[in-house]
This record gives C-alpha cells, sequence and structure tokens, in this order.
C-alpha cells in the first residue's frame, strides 16, 4: 500500500497560475517518486482544473 500524500499551495487569480501549478505538482509527484507516466496525467488533469477555474469563476 503507498502511503497518502498532500501538498496544498496557493494560486492567484491569474493565467500564470496555470504554469506554476503544473510545475508544483511535477515537482511534489517526482519528489515523491511517482512514475513518469502517471505525473503526465496528473499534470494534464492539474492543467485542465486550474484552467477551468479561471474561465469559468
Amino acid at each position: 500500500m503507498h502511503p497518502r500524500r498532500a501538498r496544498v499551495f496557493a494560486l492567484p487569480a491569474a493565467p500564470a497560475s496555470v504554469g506554476v501549478a503544473r510545475r508544483r505538482v511535477r515537482e511534489s509527484l517526482t519528489e515523491w517518486g511517482v512514475a513518469p507516466e502517471a505525473c503526465d496525467n496528473a499534470i494534464l488533469v492539474t492543467s485542465e482544473l486550474v484552467t477551468n477555474a479561471l474561465t469559468h469563476p
């Protein structure tokens, strides 16, 4: 069983936050040893979620 891990960070409501979120997720998942394919998938989902949050407040 894998340990549960979480990281929280605040982002301003600005387009640049999408890139910041992707970088922070990649850094966290890499630090935790997540497989590259799973990391790429999580980054894609992160990008979509943050973009949607900015587009549909």
